[in-house]
């Protein structure tokens, strides 16, 4: 959302890279949180081999997800008017708009290099 909320390619790329970096950092912080406080090691046995221990952690990872989607939400509203003019409506069906990707030099370049490492992929799982 960072293209539709400024048009300053410096502006746009620290949004990207915070929609990027604080989830990666919430991530680490979330797990090494987890690992003292609901997986710290009992009496009797580490508490990463209890079973109860991943429904505790199932559902504080329910609720961070919910209260911080609605975080996102509720602080995304604002640009939600300027989203809505920034939006052309497109023409021309999916086929076109596959074909016109191969004008991009750059997408020609790496599209067929994709395509090759997925194939090899695929094979090597098989094999």
């Amino acid at each position: 959302m960072g293209a539709d909320i400024s048009t300053d390619y410096e502006e746009r790329t620290r949004h990207i890279s915070a929609r990027t970096h604080v989830p990666w950092c919430a991530g680490v912080m979330r797990s090494a949180c987890a690992m003292y406080f609901i997986f710290g090691d009992s009496s009797d046995e580490d508490g990463r081999f209890s079973p109860d221990n991943y429904l505790h952690y199932e559902g504080v990872n329910a609720v961070l997800v919910i209260v911080f989607d609605l975080i996102y939400i509720f602080g995304t509203r604002r640009y939600m008017p300027m989203v809505s003019r920034t939006i052309k409506p497109q023409t021309g069906g999916m086929l076109r708009d596959i074909l016109n990707s191969f004008h991009n030099q750059n997408f020609r370049l790496v599209f067929p290099w994709k395509l090759f490492l997925g194939a090899r992929t695929v094979s090597l799982r098989r094999c």
